[in-house]
């Protein structure tokens, strides 16, 4: 199954918060990564020819144009850079450390959180990454998550294509 990150929301942070009622299971890392990875891709292969973080390579990505778009400022979207770049090292010299943090995903192809992290992963060809997988409709009623349900649809259309775009859980 392929993943698609969705927008921040009340029922996205209560399954980030509960990842411990999850599965943890392993799949390829290339399914985490969909058409809204563009930006952080973009940006790990600069990392990966960097010798040392130089902000003048980022003016004129797409994940720094995207962040000031959303009214971040010069400084502060530097800043998230540079916390990405030491991530990206972390990762690059330590391997991925679960005691950090897994990934997590649901049922039905949303990714909750990690696109930093899953980026980076396929940039140094991880083969697979253990994520934790949860389901949407443990926590919350189909009626609560009609929204949510929709974002996703759309999001799959938008990154992944209409083909996946259905989900069920």
């Amino acid at each position: 199954m392929k993943y698609v990150g969705i927008a921040n929301s009340k029922f996205k942070e209560v399954l980030v918060q509960q990842w411990k009622k999850g599965v943890i299971t392993k799949i390829p890392t290339e399914d985490l990564i969909s058409g809204d990875c563009s930006r952080h891709l973009e940006i790990t292969s600069i990392f990966g020819k960097m010798k040392k973080f130089d902000r003048d390579l980022f003016y004129d990505t797409e994940y720094y144009k995207y962040q000031r778009s959303n009214g971040k400022s010069r400084r502060v979207v530097i800043a998230k850079l540079r916390n990405f770049y030491k991530l990206f090292l972390s990762i690059r010299d330590k391997g991925y450390r679960y005691n950090l943090g897994y990934i997590k995903v649901t049922t039905d192809g949303a990714r909750l959180d990690g696109s930093h992290r899953s980026s980076i992963l396929y940039h140094l060809k991880v083969s697979t990454i253990k994520v934790v997988i949860l389901t949407w409709t443990d926590f919350f009623s189909v009626r609560q998550l009609r929204r949510v349900k929709r974002h996703l649809v759309h999001q799959k259309k938008l990154f992944i294509g209409s083909n996946n775009a259905h989900t069920n859980s």
